[in-house]
């Protein structure tokens, strides 16, 4: 199990299905809602940077075999 997030931690949410942004190229709120089973997939991108973010978010691309559209960045507080 992974730490407990802290406050002022940020995070990043993967956009892999294009549904989930608007025509005017913003987020859909449900982007940060969890899914049916109570959990949202986020990372923890604090301390790393841009570069190393984006190749996360390929390898994540890759291994759910979906399209890369994004990701949105959110502080915990």
């Amino acid at each position: 199990m992974s730490d407990p997030v802290a406050p002022f931690e940020d995070l990043s949410r993967f956009i892999l299905e294009k549904k989930q942004i608007r025509a005017d190229n913003t987020l859909r709120h449900t982007v940060f809602m969890p899914n049916r089973n109570g959990e949202t997939s986020v990372f923890r991108i604090s301390g790393i940077s841009e570069n190393q973010i984006w190749e996360i978010a390929v390898q994540v691309s890759r291994i759910r075999n979906k399209e890369l559209f994004g990701r949105g960045d959110i502080p915990v507080l």
